[in-house]
């Protein structure tokens, strides 16, 4: 008897599940082989680069598991087929809110990542989000949604690549066998080194210094005596929508009727690079 998760994938089998690395992370996640497994490490990636950080000393990232949903004996996991991961799970206590544990941009940014997997193929977006079930909620959960094919699951993660400026096509395995120049691998290499290096000591309140603080990087966390916390990259995830907006609204060039334009097209590519340089060197 073949037997199948919850949205309908063939259940049980670790023969089509491998484990695999999170890219940007040392974490690692037993998923589904193909598009599906594809499609759920890419969402862990944008979750760990853009809401949440998921290397941390606690092991708490989950995927593969031969078990039933919590709660039921009967109706099998979609962990069991290789399609669901559990992300940073032992912040969500069981059935608590989004809330919890995240703010209402970090929430915000998980929606828009979910979003971006919709495809004329399927009805709903490709992956689900436990943090918007309408009974239980599940935050730490993300899923591939009821009835989803591989077909969906392959047109998803090219449409998520696309939004959040990653390559389509490429398997995230292939990416670190692309050729750079002596010239790329300099300027990556700089990129880096201004990325990773360690912050200046954090301030209290008061301008007052923090004992131990320096410990993060640009894109980590920088948290103060307040409480307050950013990630660089959800402030550069803002500025691309807003650019996308400016794209669609506003026409390169104004002409008046049966004339000629009044001045030349706007580059926005070139807008959003000089927006892009001015936000890093005030990071920096």
């Amino acid at each position: 008897m073949v037997v199948r998760s919850a949205n309908g994938w063939t259940a049980n089998d670790r023969s089509v599940i491998s484990t695999r690395t999170v890219r940007g992370t040392a974490v690692r996640l037993a998923v589904r082989i193909g598009p599906a497994g594809d499609l759920l490490l890419e969402i862990a990636a944008l979750y760990d680069l853009m809401v949440q950080d998921l290397d941390q000393p606690t092991a708490d990232d989950w995927g593969y598991a031969e078990r039933p949903i919590r709660g039921s004996t009967t109706t099998v996991s979609n962990h069991a087929s290789g399609t669901a991961i559990d992300l940073n799970a032992t912040r969500w206590p069981l059935g608590s809110a989004p809330e919890v544990n995240l703010s209402a941009n970090q929430i915000a940014t998980v929606r828009a990542i979910v979003a971006a997997t919709k495809v004329p193929s399927h009805p709903r977006p490709v992956v689900r989000w436990g943090g918007d079930y309408s009974g239980r909620k599940d935050p730490m959960h993300f899923e591939i949604d009821d009835a989803a094919t591989e077909a969906d699951c392959a047109r998803a993660l090219d449409a998520l690549r696309v939004r959040y400026g990653r390559t389509p096509g490429v398997h995230p395995e292939e990416d670190d066998d692309v050729s750079l120049s002596a010239e790329q691998d300099h300027m990556l290499r700089v990129v880096f080194d201004e990325l990773t290096k360690r912050l200046p000591n954090r301030r209290g309140p008061g301008g007052q210094a923090i004992d131990g603080g320096g410990g993060d990087t640009v894109l980590g966390y920088s948290a103060n005596a307040d409480g307050f916390g950013y990630r660089l990259a959800i402030e550069l995830a803002y500025l691309h929508q807003k650019m996308d907006w400016l794209h669609d609204n506003i026409p390169a060039q104004v002409t008046p009727s049966g004339g000629t334009p009044l001045g030349p097209a706007i580059d926005y590519d070139q807008l959003a690079a000089a927006l892009l340089r001015t936000l890093a060197g005030r990071s920096g």
